[in-house]
């Protein structure tokens, strides 16, 4: 098994997994950049794991529910954010 090892006194000696930060820039969607905002956002969401949520292909953990929201809201213009978030058409 990858990093995992044996010491001398007959325990188990493990490496301590590696956090890796990758920044991410959330494309902002506008009239003429669907096509590569939706590649972008594909990308960014299976990073984040919450790709087969957003497809509707399992029942989403409340947690990864809360990931794909926000990852989804980022490069929302403000007006649009506050329209998905009211329950009945806003106008502001």
């Amino acid at each position: 098994m990858s990093g995992v090892s044996s010491s001398s006194d007959g325990g188990t000696i493990m490496a301590a997994p590696r956090l890796r930060v990758v920044m991410m820039h959330y494309p902002m969607l506008n009239d003429t950049n669907y096509g590569v905002w939706a590649v972008k956002m594909k990308i960014i969401l299976c990073h984040l794991g919450v790709w087969a949520a957003v497809m509707g292909e399992v029942v989403a953990r409340e947690e990864k529910d809360n990931e794909a929201l926000v990852a989804i809201s980022q490069p929302k213009k403000e007006r649009a954010l506050v329209a998905d978030a009211c329950e009945e058409p806003c106008l502001l």
